[in-house]
Formats: structure tokens, sequence, C-alpha cells
């Protein structure tokens, strides 16, 4: 008789102390297929589900692995990578997937307070920590406020420190909105995760110092390797408020 999905998984936890303590790469799931005798897809839904209490991390063509310290990314009103980087002692690693300007869309024009025929930039990030990527940002800047801005990037990664250098623009974040989702063959790819990993979504509002708005961004976390730290003491000014407050079509509420 075949084991039961719980067992499988209560099996495969007894046996993580004692991976972790000889420092042995865990096994692959065609191995503790053999070693135990299921089904391989059983054995993938087991370790999927450690993957998903935080007790393992899975990378893409490397197998599973014990997660190394996740990242904390603070939501406050000082939203630069390359600062909580940083802070976190982890040096900052930035990829420009894609670069290009086009018409928005209705999302994003509303959130630039720009029409749908106005061009606005939109850059397609990849970032890393510990050499792992850990997520994917979509930005979105007025293309009439930013002329140039692809030359910067080229020498300079850094989009905030681009844009205070270069326009004398100083981004702060107003609001953001977060969301739980599951990763495609896309973004599995690109973050070496498993297809329908857990992500976290944060899309948020900036504006720069005069309170204009000059970028709109919806970025996809690895959920295993990332810590979002919420600042309560700038809730109010981040514009972060409950379901019952801001109702569904609210932009800023938080889902």
């Amino acid at each position: 008789m075949k084991n039961s999905s719980l067992r499988i998984y209560e099996q495969l936890k007894e046996k993580l102390p004692d991976w972790k303590s000889k420092e042995d790469p865990i096994p692959t799931e065609s191995e503790l297929s053999r070693q135990l005798e299921v089904d391989r897809f059983a054995i993938r839904r087991a370790l999927q589900r450690l993957v998903g209490e935080g007790r393992l991390q899975y990378i893409r063509h490397h197998g599973y692995r014990f997660p190394k310290e996740q990242l904390e990314v603070r939501l406050d009103s000082q939203t630069s990578y390359t600062a909580f980087c940083r802070q976190a002692h982890v040096p900052p690693r930035a990829e420009i997937l894609a670069v290009s300007h086009e018409y928005p869309t209705p999302v994003v024009a509303e959130a630039l307070e720009c029409t749908i025929d106005d061009l606005v930039w939109h850059i397609w990030f990849r970032r890393y920590s510990n050499d792992i990527p850990h997520c994917l940002t979509h930005s979105y800047l007025p293309y009439d406020r930013t002329h140039g801005l692809l030359g910067h990037l080229r020498k300079e990664p850094s989009l905030y420190r681009t844009l205070s250098t270069h326009y004398g623009i100083q981004p702060r974040r107003v609001s953001s909105r977060i969301r739980a989702l599951t990763a495609g063959n896309d973004e599995a790819k690109l973050l070496d995760i498993a297809l329908a990993a857990a992500l976290l979504e944060v899309c948020s509002w900036v504006h720069d110092q005069d309170g204009k708005p000059i970028e709109y961004c919806e970025t996809h976390y690895r959920a295993d390797s990332i810590l979002l730290t919420i600042d309560i003491s700038q809730a109010e000014n981040l514009g972060f408020q409950s379901q019952g407050e801001g109702g569904d079509n609210d932009p800023k509420a938080t889902h």
C-alpha cells in the first residue's frame, strides 16, 4: 500500500536534521522516490510543502537545499533596493532584462497621472541577493521627465541614484499593495524556482519631492528568500489601508 501524502511529508521532515548535520546535498526527487519506494510526484508534493514552510529552498537545476538567511525588504518611504542591500551587508546586484518606451496601460496611466497617449519608460529588472535571483520588477516612469534614461542606466544600474544624480529627482514611496500569487513559466525560469512556487507581489506608487508621480512598479518576490517588513510608524504616510477601509477598487488598499 502506498504511503499517504502526510506520511511522506512526515518522513522527509524527520530526515531534515540529519541532512543538515551532515551538510550533505539533499537527495534528489528521484533518489528519494527510490529510497521510500513511492511515486516521484508524491515526493515533489512533500518537498514543496517543506519549501512553503520555509524549511527548504528550491533552486532550479540545482535541487533542494537549506535556505540561507532571508533578505529583509523594508516597505517604507525610502524605497531604494541598493540602500537596503547595503544595510543588510549584501552586495547589490541588479540586471536589466529589457528597456522600452511605450504607451501605458490604463493602470499605469492612472498611477503616473498621464494619458494612454503619453509615452512611458518600461524597465524590467531582475535583482539578486547572495547570487540568488530574488525578485523581478516592472518599473514605469514618465518619458517626458527622464529623456536619456537608458544611456544613464547603462553606466549606473541603480535607478534611484540615476534619478537623483541626473534629474534632481528624490523618489519616495507613498503607497504599496501586497498580494500572494504563484509563479508562471517565465517567472519560474528567471527566478530559478519551481512552477507555481509562492511569490509575493508588491505594487508601489512612488512620488518625487514635489509630490508628483515619478514611478509605478510591480515587483514579484520569491517568498522563500525575502522577509517583508512594514514600518508601522510610517504606515499612514505610505497609504497602507485594510481592504475594509480602502474598498475593492482602491489602488492603495492592501489585499
